[in-house]
Order: C-alpha cells, then structure tokens, then sequence
C-alpha cells in the first residue's frame, strides 16, 4: 500500500525507492498541450540532449474493469505504442487528460500504467494539489536530435559502452591509462521497442 507523503516524497524516500526497484531517471520531458508536442530532455553520460515530437495519438481502447488507486476509482484502457501493448488506470474523478511519461489522452488522469510483460509500470504514489509553479532546470549546451537517433545513440551506449566511449576523454581510465571499460553491457530494456 502506497505512504501518503503531504509534503512530498522525501529524498530519502525516493532513493529507497530507487534501490529497490531499480535507478529512475531525473531526466526531464515537457507536454505543450497548446503546439501538441512533446520536448524530451535526456542524457548519455555527460551530454545532454533535446528533441522534440508530436504529441503521439494513443488510440486508446477503454474497458468498464476498475480498479482503486490512491483512493481513487480508476478505469482500465489498453493501447499498442510502439512495440509494447500497455494497460492504464485512470481516474475521471481528476478530469486532466494526461499521466506518466508520453501517456494522455484519456478522460481523466492516469494513475498506473504498465505494459503487457510488467517490465515497466509507472503507478502513483499520491495525489495531491500544489499550488507552486512548476519549473525545470534548463540545461546549457543542449545537443539537438530527434527521437530515432536518441535511441540509437542510448542503444549502441548500454549495449556496447566500451565501443560507444572509444576514444572520448570520458573514458575511464585504470592505473596504466587502458580503458577500464571494455566492451561490456549495460542493462538495456527500453520503454519504446519501436
């Protein structure tokens, strides 16, 4: 059963989180509802990157199944999108059409989503209101691309790291100056297969 945090999650909280389901990202993404676009800020070591696409159309199947999520009564909707079918839990108790990551368009907000394998699930902790303006950190030498060559560059990174940093002054290196990373693999499950 999910805490109740009324000032928030605490840092403490979060990194325990993080350790017993795995790292999460602090990398960031902003839905501009009024251009219909999503602008994604990621990373790969120490370059950060920025794209920006269409506000994908998730063509979304909806179900009458419910389900109670941080006290809310919640209804089922699937869709495919890009590789993966996903199952969504969303509440019209809040009528925001939007959720986790890349995921919206559904009447009301979303409080789970998961794909089919249960190899990612985003479920909220909590729900509450907050009246401060919501900021982000905006970083200086963003590196323009787009989705496609982002993944790529992120695949060819945690599937072949020694190869990927092959000659970069941000190749570690051991005592005698060779590479301590060889041509090792990272986990790699990416949420988009497509």
């Amino acid at each position: 059963m999910a805490k109740d945090y009324p000032d928030g999650l605490p840092f403490e909280e979060f990194r325990k989180v993080g350790a017993r389901y795995g790292r999460m990202s602090l990398d960031e993404m902003i839905k501009d509802k009024a251009k219909n676009t999503i602008t994604s800020f990621e990373h790969i070591l120490m370059d950060h990157y920025i794209f920006e696409e269409p506000t994908p159309d998730f063509n979304w199947s909806l179900s009458d199944e419910t389900e109670e999520i941080c006290k809310y009564n919640c209804k089922k909707a699937t869709t495919s999108f890009r590789g993966r079918k996903w199952t969504a839990w969303y509440t019209e108790e809040i009528p925001i059409t939007d959720g986790p990551w890349k995921f919206g368009g559904l009447p009301g907000l979303i409080l789970k989503v998961e794909d089919d394998k249960k190899e990612h699930i985003m479920e909220a902790l909590q729900v509450r209101k907050h009246d401060s303006d919501i900021s982000y950190f905006i970083r200086s030498f963003l590196i323009k691309t787009d989705r496609e060559k982002y993944n790529e560059m992120y695949k060819e990174f945690r599937t072949n790291a020694g190869s990927f940093l092959s000659g970069s002054p941000n190749m570690p290196k051991k005592a005698d100056g060779s590479p301590a990373i060889g041509n090792k693999r990272l986990f790699f499950n990416p949420l988009e297969l497509e």
